[in-house]
């Protein structure tokens, strides 16, 4: 097997579907060298040009948008490339070629293409949005079939990658209509692009003798002609799991929610059919990439840089997809509630049979009218014997006075009381000693017990089978996750932080069921304890 060395000197292995991953990697590396965080924008450039799409990048003037699609062409063998910048006189013969006049004297409409658009591989065009309707019509036709109508004969274009870029977004009164629709939609990922942040990379940037003009991409490293056709009929053989349709369908529905939950005058998200098979030609080209044979949630993340129409909806829409893959993603058959529902019903059983209702009579104040106490023991107005609650419970060592009632309430006496040790001296024509009248009320109380040996031995078989069962799910989940989730951090065209959201709801399982073990343990420690 033939092996090439590339700039930092380590061998590159070729040619091998176990391979195209590596070359990818280190062609990333090779594109971005001399160039300052724009790793995101030339990843997914490299990506929808692979794909036989096109980008769309938003940002201010001289934040290197030109300068990613003269490095993108490195990619390429050979590659040819175009590059123009838009103004609202831009004419066709400047993007597509000049008329040919010796055809055109022989009755014939013949553009000559050489050394323009429809002859390149890679194209970059600035300031898309100031293209007349001529330019964009042909255009609409160069990006969804990949033809060119020259004269009378339609040419198949060598477009690999378009990327286009502007520091605004097409306006709906631009006078252009639905031809400025229609190209926006034909953008399959949109990027915003910004300056260089970090201080460091700035201060490179400015100083340093970079020459990110120059090609310095080893042969071995660029994809050859055959290689982009070969990879073109593989990447349609990656296959969709069911996942992936779910959480698609998860995001279109919660899309269709948003909407519904709009102003009026409020713009609606939309994205087309046409627009969601190009996404899903995307997550199959990076699964691909990737050395996967299906596509995965980590692919998925890419959808968020395909359905924003406006930067307003840039950050609601990552949280969409973001969400619907948290919680609609992997799952798998495991059915936590069943387990919850025998640690219930062994734990009531537990609580049953080791619990014994004991009976007891109490001594209690006797309520009369539900808000009286009642005094015996008075001597000479013995009729005046009931006093509120409330008033009961200010009663203290020191004199104070408060109303005494008749037993049907319709007379009252203001009268002196105070407390003395289990006594109420009440001031009736001299001290009367008084207590409250009582009344013995029967009551229950719980009482835990040690049940039977047979019994407990008949639970320890239950705990233990509760444990195995718990173990086993646990173990599923860490198989899934070997099988499944093993290569989630080193997806290329997608940050690797994002793949605690994927992984977060069997995370989630995984804490459950620890959690119901616990619950378990406890269980037979409660019932171990009893004596």
């Amino acid at each position: 097997m033939e092996t090439a060395t590339i700039t930092n000197g380590k061998p590159v292995v070729a040619e091998t579907k176990a391979d195209i991953k590596t070359k990818i990697k280190l062609l990333l590396e090779a594109l971005n060298d001399g160039v300052f965080e724009k790793e995101e924008a030339i990843r997914l450039s490299l990506l929808t040009s692979i794909a036989g799409e096109s980008i769309f990048f938003l940002g201010q003037p001289g934040v290197a948008k030109s300068l990613i699609a003269r490095r993108l062409k490195f990619a390429f063998k050979d590659a040819k490339s175009f590059e123009y910048l838009m103004n609202r006189f831009s004419t066709p013969d400047e993007v597509f070629g000049p008329i040919s006049v010796p055809e055109l004297t022989n009755g014939k409409y013949i553009r000559l293409t050489e050394g323009y658009l429809p002859e390149a591989e890679i194209v970059f065009l600035d300031e898309i949005w100031k293209a007349g309707p001529a330019i964009q019509n042909t255009l609409l036709t160069v990006l969804n079939e990949k033809k060119f109508r020259n004269g009378q004969k339609e040419e198949d274009v060598k477009l690999k990658g378009l990327i286009s870029a502007s520091n605004e977004l097409p306006s709906e009164n631009d006078g252009h209509g639905d031809s400025v629709e229609a190209l926006w939609d034909r953008f399959l990922m949109r990027l915003v692009v910004k300056s260089v942040e970090d201080e460091g990379n700035f201060n490179s940037m400015i100083s340093d003798d970079l020459k990110p003009t120059v090609d310095n991409v080893k042969d071995e490293l660029k994809i050859s002609d055959e290689e982009y056709k070969k990879w073109d009929k593989e990447i349609d053989a990656v296959t969709i799991p069911e996942e992936v349709y779910k959480v698609i369908d998860v995001i279109r529905k919660k899309i269709q929610q948003a909407n519904d939950e709009l102003e009026e005058d409020d713009k609606q998200y939309y994205i087309s059919d046409r627009r969601w098979r190009k996404i899903v030609r995307i997550l199959r080209t990076s699964a691909f990439l990737n050395d996967r044979k299906e596509v995965d949630l980590m692919d998925c993340f890419l959808i968020k840089d395909c359905i924003w129409n406006d930067e307003t909806e840039i950050e609601t829409v990552a949280e969409i997809v973001a969400e619907s893959i948290r919680n609609f993603g992997y799952s798998l058959t495991i059915d936590i509630e069943s387990v919850k529902n025998k640690i219930n019903e062994l734990d009531t059983d537990v609580k049953t049979q080791s619990t014994q209702v004991k009976e007891y009579n109490v001594a209690e104040k006797k309520v009369y009218h539900n808000d009286y106490y009642k005094f015996t023991g008075l001597n000479t107005y013995p009729q005046y014997c009931l006093i509120k609650k409330t008033d009961f419970a200010k009663i203290s060592d020191s004199q104070q006075s408060f109303y005494l009632f008749t037993e049907n309430l319709s007379n009252n006496r203001n009268t002196n009381m105070y407390k003395a040790g289990e006594v109420y001296k009440v001031a009736d024509s001299g001290w009367s000693d008084c207590k409250v009248e009582t009344q013995v009320v029967p009551k229950k109380k719980k009482e835990s017990k040690r049940p039977s040996e047979k019994l407990i031995k008949v639970w320890d078989t239950e705990i233990e089978d509760l444990i195995k069962e718990i173990q086993s799910q646990v173990t599923i989940i860490g198989k899934h996750r070997e099988e499944k989730l093993g290569h989630l951090q080193t997806n290329i065209f997608v940050a690797k932080e994002l793949s605690t959201i994927v992984e977060e709801n069997l995370h989630n399982a995984v804490h459950q069921l620890q959690d119901l073990k616990l619950e378990t343990e406890k269980i037979k420690s409660y019932y171990d304890g009893l004596e």
